[in-house]
C-alpha cells in the first residue's frame, strides 16, 4: 500500500512488526528512523524523512497491521505557554535611511538559537493577530533587526496551500504536476512590523530582501529551490500596499467559509491572494509534470476484489474519487446494460455523485485505464507470447451531448490531443488495443483513442498502439509481443516505423481484392508463384449474416522486399503468407483468402500455419467490441460531455474485457473454481438450480448472472444452461472441495 508518498509492500509491514516483537520497548522516532533506512526515503537534501515515515506507520496502526508501542515523550506544542523572553518595542519614527543597517536574521529551533525562537515567538504572539503558529510543514523564520533601534519585527514562510483555486487557475498546472511540484511554492504565512515602528518604505524592502535571500537559505536547509511565493491579506485589517510595493502580484480571494473548521476553530473571512514569481522559468518548471512509466512503482501482490486490480493504483489524489471509481465500477459491473441511475439503485445521491465524477476536470479516460494497463502488464509477464490486436468500431454520438468546435479545430492540427472529436454523421471512432494469450484468453486492454475520421485513425491510431506494445515490451522481456491489425497505410512505412529489432513484432492483414495498392498487389503475384507449403482447417466464427464453419486452407509463403519508393529509403524484408480457402463453401458464402505480412521469422509450413492462428483471434477482439456495446449505455443523461463519455467508456471496457475473460476460461477450464467468479451466495442458487431445476431458482436467476456480469440476456435460466450445465458437471457441485477461494 502506499502512505505519505511511499509503498509499503509486505515484507517492510512484516519487518516492522519483527522489530516490534523484538523490541516491545522500542520509541517510535528510533523505528522511524529505522524504517527510513530500510526503504532509503530521504528527502532531496539527504535527511532522514522520519516525520512523515511517523505518519506512515501511525497509519499502519490505526489500520491494525501494526501495534506501535504507547507515545511517552511530550513535544513543546503539547506543553502550557510559559512567559516568553520578549524585549521591549522601540518606539521608531524616522525615515528609512535613519536605522542604519537593517539585517535579516534568521531563525532556528535548535539549542543555540533558543533565545532568537523565543523572542521571535513573544514578538508574534504578542503582536500578530494569527500569533506564532504552529506554521505548517517546512518553514524558515526570521528576525528583522535594526543596528540602531535593534528588533522591528519579523516574518516566516512555510509550505505552501495545497489548494487554492485561484492560485491554480493563475499557474496552469495539470493535476499531476500540481502534486509533484506543490513543495516548490512557499507560503509568507507570517509578517510583522512592530506598531511602535513608522518607518516609510521599511516593509517593501523586507519583502523585496526576504524573497531574494530565501531562495538560498530554503535550498540550503531543504536541497531544493523554491519558485513562487503566496500570501493571503485580511482586506478588513490591511490594504496589501506594501505587497505591491514590493511587486507581488495580486490574482483574486480564498474561497472563504462560514461556521467552524472540524477541529473547533472559527473559520475566517475571505483572504486577498498575492503571488510573487521567484525566477524566470518558473512557470515552465511548475507547470512540468513527471513522466510516468510502467511499473515506476511495485504493485500489491494479493487484492480483495477485482477493481483494486484493475483501477486500485489510479493517480487520483483525492480519495473521495478513488471512493467513487470503486462504487462506479462496482454497480456498472453488476448491473451491465443499465442506465447509471437504475445501476445505483435508484439512488439520487449515487446518481449526483456519479454526474459529479463524470464532470470532474481531472477525470479522463487515459487516467482511468492506466492502472488497468499495468494490471494487464503484469498478466502479460506470465506468457510467452502475447498478441496485440487493435480494432476500432464506430459509435453514435449520444444526442444529448453537442458536438465540440474548439475540438474540432484541434483535431485538424493534432488529432491524438485533441481527444474525442464526433463525424458528420454524428459517430466517432473508437480505436482500442486489445491483449490476448497465444490460447486466446484476454488479458486487458493497453490502448484506447478516439478519431474523427479513418485517415486519422490510420497515422496515428497504430502509431500509438505499437507504442503502448513497445512500452510493456521493456518491461517483458521474457514476453514476445506481436501487434496485430490492418494494413491501411504504407506497407513499407508500417514496418520501417517498427526499426528497434528488441521490440514489439508486427502481423498486419492486408487486402486481396481490387481495392489493393499497386505495390500489394505485386506482393501477391510474386507470393502466388510460391509453391504450396501445406494444407490445414480452420475454425470460422459466426456471424449474423452466415454460420460457423470449418474451411481447409492452402498455405503459401515467400520472403519479399519491401521498399519506400525512393533511393534513400533503402530496403526491409518481410514475409508474405498467403491463404486460400480449397473449394467452394455449401453455404454458398465466398472462398476464404487471407494475406498476411510479418517480419516474425518463417522456418516452414509450422511457423505459417502458426501465425495464420494467430492472425484468426482477431475475431476475439471483436467480440469484445459487441460486449461493449451491449454493456454501454451512451444516451445516460448523468453524463454530459465528451471527456465524461471518454471516461465512462473506459470503464466499461475494462467490464467488457472481463466479460470476455470470463468466456474464455469458461471454455479453457470447465473445472474452474467458482469463487473465482462469483459469491458463496450466488453459488449456493446455482447448486440449487443443478439439483433442484431451474423451478426453485428463476427468481433469482435474472439477478444472479447480473451480479456476475456474464452477458445481457432477458432469461436468467438461459444464463445457467449457457454457462453452467456444458461447462461444470453437476457432480462437482456436490464435491466439498469446490467452495471459492475468495470473492473477486
Amino acid at each position: 500500500m502506499k502512505l505519505c508518498g511511499k509503498y509499503f509492500s509486505d515484507s517492510i509491514i512484516q519487518r516492522i512488526q519483527s522489530a516490534l516483537a523484538e523490541n516491545p520497548t522500542l520509541s517510535r522516532r528510533k523505528l522511524s528512523f529505522a524504517v527510513c533506512e530500510w526503504m532509503d526515503w530521504r528527502s532531496e537534501n539527504g535527511k532522514l524523512k522520519d516525520l512523515s515515515c511517523r505518519k506512515a506507520l501511525l497509519e499502519l496502526h490505526r489500520r491494525k497491521l501494526i501495534r506501535l508501542p504507547e507515545s511517552t515523550q511530550s513535544y513543546n506544542f503539547q506543553k502550557k505557554s510559559r512567559p516568553r523572553n520578549v524585549p521591549d518595542a522601540p518606539y521608531v519614527d524616522c525615515d528609512f535611511s535613519e536605522l542604519g543597517n537593517v539585517a535579516l536574521e534568521a531563525v532556528s529551533a535548535d539549542y543555540k538559537n533558543r533565545e532568537k525562537s523565543e523572542i521571535w515567538n513573544g514578538l508574534m504572539d504578542r503582536f500578530h493577530y494569527l500569533g506564532s503558529g504552529p506554521l505548517c510543514g517546512a518553514q524558515i523564520r526570521y528576525l528583522i533587526v535594526s543596528e540602531k533601534y535593534g528588533y522591528l519585527g519579523g516574518l516566516s514562510f512555510s509550505s505552501g496551500t495545497l489548494r487554492l483555486k485561484d492560485r491554480d487557475d493563475w499557474i496552469g498546472w495539470s493535476e499531476s504536476a500540481h502534486w509533484a511540484n506543490m513543495n516548490r511554492v512557499v507560503c509568507n504565512s507570517r509578517f510583522l512590523i512592530l506598531p511602535t515602528v513608522n518607518v516609510k518604505n521599511l516593509a517593501s524592502h523586507i519583502l523585496s530582501r526576504s524573497a531574494k535571500r530565501l531562495v538560498r537559505d530554503w535550498e540550503e536547509r531543504y536541497g531544493y529551490r523554491p519558485l513562487l511565493l503566496e500570501t493571503f491579506v485580511d482586506p478588513d485589517r490591511f490594504n496589501g500596499a506594501c505587497y505591491r510595493a514590493a511587486n507581488w502580484t495580486h490574482i483574486g480571494q480564498t474561497a472563504g467559509r462560514a461556521g467552524r473548521y472540524a477541529n473547533g476553530k472559527k473559520c475566517g473571512s475571505k483572504k486577498e491572494i498575492y503571488l510573487y514569481p521567484l525566477g524566470k522559468k518558473w512557470s515552465q518548471i511548475l507547470c512540468r509534470a513527471p513522466e510516468k512509466k510502467l511499473f515506476s512503482e511495485p504493485r500489491e501482490t494479493v487484492y480483495s476484489n477485482w477493481r483494486e486490480e484493475e483501477f486500485g493504483a489510479v493517480e487520483l489524489h483525492d480519495p473521495r474519487l478513488k471512493k467513487r471509481l470503486d462504487i462506479l465500477a462496482s454497480d456498472m459491473y453488476e448491473n451491465p446494460g443499465k442506465p447509471i441511475q437504475e445501476a445505483c439503485g435508484g439512488s439520487v445521491p449515487k446518481t449526483k455523485a456519479a454526474h459529479r465524477f463524470f464532470s470532474h476536470k481531472e477525470i479522463h479516460s487515459n487516467l482511468i485505464l492506466r492502472p488497468h494497463v499495468e494490471a494487464t502488464a503484469a498478466r502479460i509477464r506470465k506468457h510467452n507470447v502475447v498478441l496485440a490486436i487493435q480494432n476500432s468500431i464506430k459509435v453514435k454520438r449520444p444526442d444529448h451531448i453537442q458536438p465540440d468546435p474548439v475540438k474540432s479545430d484541434i483535431v485538424k492540427s493534432d488529432p491524438v490531443k485533441s481527444g474525442l472529436v464526433c463525424n458528420d454523421d454524428d459517430t466517432f471512432t473508437l480505436c482500442d488495443t486489445l491483449c490476448f494469450a497465444a490460447n486466446g484468453t484476454p488479458l486487458g486492454v493497453i490502448d484506447s483513442q478516439c478519431f474523427q475520421s479513418k485517415e486519422k485513425k490510420t497515422d496515428s491510431g497504430w502509431a500509438r498502439g505499437y507504442q503502448a506494445a513497445a512500452e510493456i515490451q521493456e518491461h517483458c522481456a521474457a514476453t514476445m509481443m506481436v501487434c496485430v491489425g490492418d494494413l491501411d497505410s504504407s506497407v513499407f512505412h508500417r514496418f520501417n516505423g517498427a526499426g528497434n529489432t528488441d521490440g514489439p513484432k508486427i502481423l498486419v492483414r492486408s487486402r486481396v481484392s481490387r481495392h489493393a495498392s499497386v505495390q500489394e498487389k505485386n506482393i501477391w503475384k510474386k507470393t502466388a508463384l510460391s509453391p504450396v507449403s501445406g494444407y490445414c482447417e480452420v475454425e470460422i466464427p459466426p456471424t449474423q449474416n452466415r454460420p460457423g464453419r470449418k474451411a481447409s486452407l492452402a498455405i503459401k509463403q515467400a520472403k519479399i522486399s519491401l521498399n519506400g519508393g525512393d533511393k534513400h529509403s533503402g530496403s526491409i524484408s518481410v514475409w508474405a503468407i498467403f491463404a486460400s480457402e480449397i473449394g467452394r463453401p455449401d453455404s454458398g458464402a465466398p472462398p476464404i483468402q487471407r494475406a498476411l505480412l510479418t517480419n516474425l521469422p518463417i522456418n516452414g509450413f509450422d511457423d505459417a500455419h502458426m501465425i495464420l492462428n494467430w492472425d484468426m483471434m482477431r475475431w476475439r477482439a471483436e467480440r469484445h467490441h459487441r460486449a461493449l456495446k451491449n454493456i454501454s449505455p451512451l444516451n445516460d443523461p448523468a453524463i454530459q460531455n465528451f471527456d465524461g463519455l471518454k471516461a465512462c467508456l473506459a470503464i466499461y471496457m475494462v467490464i467488457a474485457w472481463r466479460i470476455c475473460r470470463m468466456n474464455a476460461r469458461k471454455q479453457e477450464t470447465p473445472d474452474i473454481l467458482r469463487g473465482l467468479f462469483a459469491s458463496k451466495r450466488e453459488w449456493i442458487v446455482l447448486r440449487i438450480w443443478a439439483v433442484h431445476g431451474s423451478g426453485r431458482a428463476s427468481r433469482h436467476g435474472r439477478r444472479l448472472f447480473c451480479n456476475v456480469g456474464f452477458e445481457k440476456m432477458a432469461d436468467g435460466n438461459r444464463h445457467a444452461e449457457m454457462f453452467i450445465k456444458p461447462a461444470i458437471s453437476l457432480k462437482k457441485f456436490n464435491g466439498s472441495h469446490f467452495f471459492p477461494l475468495g470473492v473477486p
